[in-house]
Parts: C-alpha cells; structure tokens; sequence
C-alpha cells in the first residue's frame, strides 16, 4: 500500500500531543510531584518566617512588667481577619502557581510550533509505502528509509494521524487526511498484523 502526504501544523501539534500522553506521563507526573514538593516547603518557610516576624513586633512593642506591677492574663496576640491573614499567607504561592501553569501550558505549543517552522523534514510531502513486512518512507527533504517493523514498538491511532512509535519512544507521523475509509482499514489492518497497538 502507497500513499502519501503532506502533515500541517495542527496535525504536528495533535501528533506530538498524542506521544506525549501515551508516553511521558510519568515522567510529567514526576515534575508536577517535584514542583508541589518544592511550593510546599516554600509555603512552609514563609508560615515560620512571617510568624517569628509577627512574634517578634509583638514582643518589641509590648513593655515588660515590672515586680511591683500586676499581670492581667491578657491574649498579647493582636486579632486579625482570618481570610486576610490566609490571603496574605497564602497568596503569594498561588500567584506563582497561576503564573508557572500560565507559562507551562503557554511554552509547550509555542514551541512545537517553533519546531515544526525550522524543520523542512516535517514540512516535506511524504511517500510511504507500507507492507506487511516492511515500511519504507521518502519525502521531499531528501530524506529516506526502508525499515522492517521490528524496529518499532507499538502504533498509536489518532483517527486521522497514525504513530509509529520505536523503542526510544522517538514516533513517526502518518496522516489519514487524504485516504478513503477502505484505505484507512487496509492500513490498520496491516499495522495491527505487524505491531501491537496502544
């Protein structure tokens, strides 16, 4: 089976997308994990800085009593406004929270998008043609290959995007985009033949 075609931009995105999900999750749940770790011993720190801060204008300003001088059991603690002091308290590491999802959730697309632009291989028509022995691709970048499916670990369907995916966790892109629906079963066919899927 021959076919080729020509991957956009939103097909690189979804694509790259998809790999992420089916293989970096753990790795992406290991930085979250870091990240919540360190914003907790953060807000831990700033609770003891601003309690020694709070315990020590309170004791600076309230004179010593003397021997001769009665002691009324009083609450030398000023009362504050609950919400106010956990606004004040925790605030600040919400505000990084939102800034650090922001730029997280921002960084990623701008620079696949980035990628995509500066690499011709992916921006290339590609001619693949695929059997149930072998896979061979060549596009326009002047890039070709003939692999046999040993070479790769398993297959990702997207609907309209195929992954092949190898032991490096490193995938190839197919796009469904331009096959007719009796084109697309004899491609999963062969996939599902020659690769386990995920």
């Amino acid at each position: 089976m021959e076919f080729s075609y020509k991957l956009t931009e939103a097909e690189y995105l979804r694509a790259s997308k998809l790999r992420l999900k089916s293989v970096g999750m753990g790795t992406n749940v290991k930085k979250v994990f870091l990240w919540v770790f360190i914003l907790v011993c953060l807000m831990l720190l700033w609770g003891v800085v601003t309690r020694d801060a709070q315990k020590t204008a309170v004791d600076g300003s309230a004179p010593v009593p003397t021997s001769s001088e009665s002691v009324t059991p009083t609450n030398s603690l000023p009362k504050t406004d609950v919400p106010l002091a956990l606004l004040i308290n925790v605030g600040p590491f919400l505000l990084l929270i939102a800034v650090w999802f922001t730029l997280v959730t921002l960084r990623v697309p701008t620079r696949l998008r980035r990628m995509y632009r500066n690499d011709p291989a992916a921006q290339g028509l590609f001619t693949v043609n695929i059997t149930p022995h072998s896979f061979a691709f060549k596009n326009t970048a002047g890039i070709s290959s003939e692999i046999s499916w040993n070479i790769y670990a398993r297959w990702i369907d997207g609907g309209d995007l195929i992954l092949l995916v190898n032991y490096s966790q490193a995938a190839l892109t197919l796009s469904l985009a331009g096959l007719s629906d009796t084109q697309r079963a004899e491609l999963r066919g062969i996939l599902s033949a020659a690769l386990p899927k995920k």
